[in-house]
């Protein structure tokens, strides 16, 4: 077996899943100028290698890992947001104390599947299963219903449920929290949402050192059992994939969080106070570059000092130079002297 290691090309990810020598990379009847076999089903991963290649396979996972960490996302705004909406719902607290003690588990249990599938989710060692993700989007989808009955059901199915979520989105009756657990309630049941960060899987392929992988995996591993590919998944009609993203979404989040504390905290301030604090900060870059504290040195001969005064003050600021060599202008290295 093989393990091939995926690394994401639009958004940061990577997985591994296991293959054998034999499974082919590329259809038959593919030509070298790259045509494509549109016949292997997105959704037929339970058997990848009688699709003929596992090249949909393995995209169909990279989708599917995607849609869960977007799901991921609002399933945790709405674990948040379920102890103030279940408040806020007509005849909740005057509901039987047995049937919001069920709820409250089910609230442990949706919090607890967040956690593991984040954790899965970092995991890039253990190899990925080829319906993993899709029980994961089902699971998710089934706890969010039971906590929000009144907006993810529907008498006529999940269909309606999700188009009575839109609609009900772009009520202006509506109030904002309301309208923010309608959101992340369409994120989570919608199986289309943001498919166009997907990747076609039907017009997929794994690259290897900026080409498209053909044949199969024994042509890149030998008789090597135990070797490990690091892929990436791109249009194979496509131009190389580029460099692996560098920032993950905890990052992002983070960054973005930190920038709007700051944009809160300079809204706060007074014109002389945004003054001073842009002043101070000059002040600072200035010792940085200038008056870097001196450090113990085995010998201070050669130690010139840079004064600097400006009108009005006697402050001077000291430039260590004793590590810098001299200059010559008309002599080469070699002639100087060695002391």
């Amino acid at each position: 077996m093989v393990f091939v290691i995926v690394k994401g090309t639009n958004y940061p990810d990577e997985f591994t899943v296991e293959r054998a020598l034999t499974d082919a990379l590329s259809a038959p009847e593919e030509t070298p100028r790259g045509a494509v076999d549109v016949n292997p089903s997105p959704h037929t991963c339970s058997s990848l290698s009688s699709t003929g290649t596992i090249v949909p396979g393995i995209a169909h996972i990279l989708n599917k890992r995607h849609h869960v960490r977007l799901m991921l996302m609002s399933a945790q705004e709405l674990a948040t947001l379920w102890p103030e909406y279940q408040r806020r719902s007509d005849g909740t607290l005057s509901s039987e104390a047995g049937e919001k003690q069920d709820l409250e588990e089910v609230l442990g249990r949706y919090q607890a599947l967040i956690d593991s599938l984040y954790t899965r989710l970092k995991d890039a060692k253990t190899p990925v299963l080829a319906d993993e993700f899709d029980n994961a989007e089902r699971e998710l989808r089934t706890l969010t219903a039971t906590l929000y009955p009144s907006l993810c059901n529907h008498p006529d199915g999940s269909e309606a449920a999700v188009q009575q979520l839109y609609t009900k989105h772009e009520d202006p009756e509506l109030d904002e929290d309301t309208r923010l657990a309608v959101y992340h309630c369409r994120a989570l049941l919608d199986p289309d949402w943001k498919a166009n960060e997907r990747v076609k899987e039907d017009e997929a392929a794994l690259w290897f050192c900026g080409k498209p992988m053909e044949a199969t995996l024994a042509k890149y591993c030998g008789r090597n059992e135990k070797s490990k590919v690091i892929v990436k998944v791109a249009p194979r009609k496509g131009s190389a994939p580029s460099c692996e993203p560098r920032m993950r979404y905890e990052d992002q989040r983070a960054l973005y969080r930190a920038m709007c504390q700051r944009r809160e905290t300079y809204k706060q301030l007074e014109d002389s106070e945004l003054r001073d604090r842009v002043i101070q900060q000059s002040r600072n870059t200035k010792q940085l570059l200038l008056g870097v504290a001196a450090t113990s040195s085995s010998y201070n001969e050669g130690t010139q000092m840079l004064a600097a005064s400006s009108s009005g003050t006697s402050s001077s600021a000291a430039l260590r130079t004793d590590g810098l060599r001299p200059i010559f202008s008309r002599k080469e290295e070699r002639e100087l002297p060695i002391s």
